[in-house]
């Protein structure tokens, strides 16, 4: 019988949250997912005292970490937990990007590399998103790769 690691587990979780994001649209089931893999490669770093983007993520805001887990726990906490409120209701969630790219950079950061699908997925995120990722993939004003002058 074969094994796998928790980075195993990490990346066919978040690569299963990137296609369902992509080509199904299903929130709950893209969240679940990318929070799961995120959750084992936050752990992972954690442990080997490598850089969490969960924890920057809270500095930056000026969060306690628990604040922030709170917040990305709301939608598996709330299909996880029927038996506690079985008539419980949830706003319904259409912006998992957020949560994938969180995935996509903690399983990078873990497994020291990534497949393509997950950087494409960064890529894709900060070329859709300019107003959230700041410089990010940018030279001044201008994403690179629009009529920018190459250096040497």
């Amino acid at each position: 019988m074969a094994t796998i690691t928790k980075l195993d587990a990490a990346r066919r979780q978040l690569l299963a949250a990137i296609h369902l994001h992509w080509f199904f649209i299903e929130p709950i089931a893209v969240y679940q997912l990318a929070t799961n893999a995120s959750e084992i490669c936050d752990a992972i770093l954690k442990k080997s005292g490598g850089t969490r983007i969960k924890q920057h993520v809270a500095e930056q805001q000026g969060w306690e970490i628990g604040q922030l887990n709170a917040l990305i726990n709301v939608a598996r906490n709330f299909s996880k937990h029927a038996d506690r409120d079985p008539e419980a209701e949830m706003e319904d969630l259409e912006d998992c990007n957020g949560v994938n790219l969180t995935a996509c950079i903690d399983y990078s950061m873990a497994a020291r590399r990534a497949p393509d699908i997950v950087g494409a997925f960064i890529i894709w995120f900060a070329a859709t998103n300019p107003e959230k990722t700041g410089s990010f993939l940018s030279e001044g004003n201008r994403p690179i790769g629009t009529a920018c002058r190459l250096t040497s």
